[in-house]
């Protein structure tokens, strides 16, 4: 229902929102539901708007905030929602009800085969750990392993050293390819040596950024051509 008032009675009302406007102002009833002061377009009944597709619904600071579209915007929706709900189901070869479950299926799937692949990983880095502990040369202090990873073994060079740290008395010094290029350094648990400002004072002197722990670190922004050099540098400093 519509109803008319000049600002000053209706701003004594018990309105959603107080109105800051002047004149004659419009006001919108709900019965037992709102009371809302206009400033825009309202249709004179609630046929007019047509079909209302409701988007979303959420609480929002103890409320319930509701997003919808209606009129031509909700046919307009509804047909773009049925579209990509269809072609889901293509992709999925299944029917367009079934598109939840089947999504939820797959990321399952999805789920288990990281977990696994995210073990078998862990299991290569120690395989490659040892591998590469048991070819560092023999000297005295701890045993340095220092070896530079191609780029796409960003991750694996970085279990490499934790893999390399969990050896006694060692120290892993550990350079990875790219674009820019990064550096992992680490030492067995409680070692003699503070790993961070190794890898500090190593990447610092060819423009690289890095931190961590006294027993692991990390860094990075380095020109791939320097990691040689790099790993010299933090060899020397151990």
């Amino acid at each position: 229902m519509e109803i008319f008032f000049r600002a000053a009675a209706a701003g004594q009302m018990d309105l959603r929102k107080p109105t800051e406007r002047e004149g004659n102002v419009r006001l919108v009833s709900i019965e037992a539901f709102d009371l809302s002061a206009c400033g825009g377009t309202h249709v004179r009944r609630t046929g007019a708007v047509g079909l209302i597709l409701v988007r979303k619904v959420e609480r929002s600071r103890g409320q319930t905030r509701v997003e919808f579209k209606c009129g031509g915007r909700a046919v307009r929706g509804a047909c773009q929602d049925f579209r990509v709900l269809s072609e889901a189901g293509r992709m999925l070869s299944g029917r367009l009800e079934e598109v939840p479950a089947l999504i939820t299926k797959q990321s399952e799937a999805m789920r288990r085969a990281l977990r696994l692949g995210d073990r078998q990983t862990r299991r290569l880095a120690e395989y490659r750990a040892r591998e590469l502990w048991a070819a560092a040369p023999e000297r005295s202090g701890p045993k340095i392993v220092r070896h530079i990873f191609a780029a796409e073994e960003n991750l694996e060079a970085k279990m490499v050293a934790h893999a390399i740290a969990a050896m006694p008395a060692s120290v892993a010094l550990l350079g990875v390819k790219g674009t820019p290029a990064s550096v992992y350094f680490a030492q067995s648990v409680g070692g003699p040596l503070d790993m961070s400002a190794i890898l500090r004072q190593s990447v610092g002197r060819f423009g690289g950024k890095g931190g961590g722990s006294r027993d692991f670190a990390q860094g990075g922004g380095l020109e791939e051509t320097k990691l040689d050099e790099v790993l010299a540098q933090a060899e020397g400093l151990v």
